[in-house]
C-alpha cells in the first residue's frame, strides 16, 4: 500500500491511514494487503485462498448495497477509493478457457 503513497497507523481493531482521518477496520486492511500482495504475483487468475475470496464476494456485497443506497456500515466511499487503485475486480472473473 505504501506504494500508492499509504503509511498505516495501527490501534486496536482499526487502522488510520496517515494522510487520512478515516478509520478502517484492521480485519479490512490485512485483507487489502492480502489482496494486494495477491494482485502483484497473479493479476487474472482467481486467488486460491478462501478468507481472501470470501473478502473479494463481502466487498462487492457491500458495494452494490451502497450504490443502492449511497451508504454502507461495512464500507465506505473511501474504502471503494482504495480498491480501485488497486484495480480491484468489481465483476466476476471470467471461467478459464480450459474448464470442462
Amino acid at each position: 500500500m505504501q506504494k500508492i503513497g499509504f503509511k498505516w497507523i495501527e490501534q486496536g481493531k482499526e487502522a488510520t491511514l496517515s494522510n487520512s482521518s478515516e478509520t478502517i477496520p484492521r480485519k479490512w486492511s490485512k485483507r487489502l494487503k492480502e489482496f494486494e500482495q495477491y494482485n502483484e504475483n497473479i493479476k487474472n487468475a482467481m486467488p486460491s485462498s478462501t478468507k481472501l475470496l470470501k473478502w473479494i464476494a463481502s466487498q462487492r456485497k457491500h458495494y452494490r448495497k451502497l450504490l443502492k443506497r449511497k451508504v454502507s456500515k461495512h464500507l465506505s466511499w473511501y474504502q471503494v477509493d482504495i480498491l480501485n487503485e488497486y484495480r480491484f475486480p468489481w465483476i466476476l472473473w471470467k471461467e478459464e478457457e480450459n474448464a470442462p
